[in-house]
């Protein structure tokens, strides 16, 4: 298992496939046991930045541009596109029932609900970017950000 360009993000998908994303733009879909790649799927504006899985199955990324896409992984195609944030999403958390939240080079973070892709909330409290975000419960989480701070959302 190995790249020619950086990778951006890693992560393990509940049936056991690991997802990365690198500098050439693509997702790669990884056999752990066979340690080969299973599937590639080329991303809008470069590599993601971060990945998480929600229920459904569906692969949710943070991009270098702002974005965040939804993808149906079986189909190899992005289901929304969601464009709040103007800078590189750092990091994404999934809460609970569709709820997740994002957070980026500015210092607001979003929590979002893919069943109701209007649905958003601003949260503010961070003074620079926003670097890390931690589950504690279904209600409750923290973040960390450049600013020193260490935040917990209820």
């Amino acid at each position: 298992m190995f790249y020619m360009k950086e990778i951006f993000a890693l992560y393990q998908l509940k049936n056991g496939t690991v997802i990365s994303s690198s500098g050439d733009g693509k997702l790669r879909l990884w056999n752990i046991k066979s340690k080969k790649v299973e599937k590639e799927i080329m991303t809008e504006n470069g590599g993601a930045w971060c990945i998480i899985e929600i229920d459904d199955g569906s692969v949710i990324t943070g991009m270098g541009n702002g974005d965040i896409l939804i993808w149906d992984l079986e189909e190899e195609k992005i289901i929304y596109k969601l464009q709040a944030h103007k800078k590189t999403i750092n990091c994404l958390l999934y809460i609970d029932g569709g709820r997740f939240v994002s957070g980026s080079d500015e210092s607001d973070m979003i929590m979002w609900n893919v069943n109701d892709i209007s649905s958003k909330y601003i949260l503010k409290g961070h003074r620079r970017m926003v670097t890390g975000l931690s589950k504690i419960d279904d209600i409750r989480f923290t973040s960390c950000s450049l600013d020193g701070t260490i935040k917990l959302w209820e």
